[in-house]
């Protein structure tokens, strides 16, 4: 039996993905449910970064191999905005607003191990990633159902760029955040029950995208197919121009189109990661 928890596709997908479904169960139980569920991603994803990368220093170093530490460190500011922001309170979107940027700053300054002219593109990347998988979130349409499926594609989507260039152990962190954005996604399907909260979002995003800065660190050729993975973002506001010349597509679920759109740049994505290995540029 211990053999079978010893293979690689066990460790790195089936383990993070019931692990998740298990913490998110365990939470629903206690106090505001529906407002902590969402610290299983983080959670799930720390544990996968202290399996492939070992136990962090203490105190953390900051660097882009601390990226334990700083998920950590984002859930917990996810957790207190959840538990303490609430609809009706005064000046909630501005505090919302001004901890992401800040969050931004942290992550730049954790990744880099200080502010250079370095930090200026890793700082506008990380907003686009959180700002954008807030937006997604918060649209009447998609919500946290579709928000947690774009996680798992686009981190799925680094792993597979990771395993074509070889980078292992950013391979296994992307397909393990990967998995356990999905099995936050098959609690919400098919009716979303959880809500994509800033636990999640600071966490699950902010983990995403600390992979993405690793794996440009580790093989600079990689940028244009990161970018072009990029573009899945967009794919809410492509679905208002999804073709509906047959009545087949006029009766698809918006779904299903948001899906069709976010592969297009997935599959163009890998394609660019195999040119860069083929033909790469320094």
């Amino acid at each position: 039996m211990s053999s079978f928890f010893n293979i690689p596709f066990v460790q790195i997908l089936l383990l993070p993905f019931f692990c998740t479904v298990v913490l998110i169960s365990l939470l629903r139980l206690m106090g505001p449910g529906i407002k902590t569920a969402n610290a299983a991603v983080g959670t799930a994803f720390a544990w996968v970064c202290a399996f492939i990368l070992g136990s962090p220093d203490f105190p953390p170093a900051f660097n882009s191999s601390a990226i334990l530490s700083a998920t950590v460190s984002l859930l917990a500011i996810g957790m207190i905005l959840d538990l303490s922001l609430g609809d009706k309170m005064r000046h909630g979107r501005l505090i919302e607003t001004i901890t992401l940027i800040l969050s931004c700053i942290g992550v730049t300054i954790w990744m880099r191990g200080g502010i250079d002219l370095g930090s200026i593109p890793i700082f506008l990347g990380c907003g686009a990633v959180l700002f954008s998988l807030q937006r997604v979130a918060n649209h009447k349409e998609f919500g946290s159902g579709m928000s947690s499926l774009l996680l798992f594609l686009i981190a799925g989507g680094l792993g597979i760029i990771a395993w074509i260039s070889n980078i292992t152990a950013d391979r296994d962190l992307a397909f393990g955040l990967s998995s356990i954005s999905f099995g936050f996604f098959a609690w919400n399907y098919p009716k979303p029950k959880l809500l994509f909260g800033h636990g999640v979002l600071l966490a699950g995003g902010g983990g995403l995208y600390m992979i993405a800065v690793r794996l440009i660190e580790q093989s600079p050729s990689l940028i244009p197919a990161l970018i072009i993975l990029g573009f899945i973002f967009f794919a809410d506001n492509a679905v208002q121009h999804f073709p509906n010349n047959f009545k087949l597509s006029r009766s698809l679920p918006i779904s299903i189109k948001f899906l069709s759109l976010a592969l297009i740049p997935l599959m163009l994505a890998i394609i660019a990661a195999v040119i860069s290995n083929e033909l790469p540029v320094n």
